[in-house]
């Protein structure tokens, strides 16, 4: 699945609109499990356009797993980027996991938080 490129491109607007004034910081929060080939897609395709990644880790509680977090290369994708930041949430209900994001970004003064799936990504310019 692909974002829509002009809500992005909306977003990226705002952004050059609002550091006229001031900085603007802007953060994307992506919840994963087991995902290292949608992480590597996803974070590559955003990491330019973003100050800070936050990256939550962990399978939600409704789903039976034999492993609490990420076994496969996903924490060491995560690694690779900068701006991306690992943090692990296991056995947590997706509004659970989600209001960890919104504590976090809030707790750093993030002005703007693009919630996007590690499966997705963000293709400017190439249409849909």
């Amino acid at each position: 699945m692909y974002i829509d490129e002009m809500v992005f491109l909306l977003v990226c607007q705002i952004r050059l609109i609002c550091m006229n004034n001031k900085k603007m910081t802007t953060a994307a929060e992506i919840v994963f499990f087991d995902d290292e080939k949608g992480l590597q897609r996803c974070l590559s395709s955003i990491q330019a356009y973003i100050d800070l990644i936050i990256m939550i880790d962990g399978k939600f509680k409704q789903f039976e797993y034999d492993h609490d977090l990420s076994m496969d290369n996903s924490r060491r994708v995560v690694g690779s980027f900068p701006n991306a930041v690992y943090y692990c949430y296991p056995n947590l209900t997706e509004i659970e996991k989600r209001n960890k994001y919104f504590e976090i970004a809030g707790s750093i003064d993030i002005d703007f938080l693009l919630v996007i799936d590690s499966k997705n990504q963000i293709t400017l310019g190439k249409g849909t």
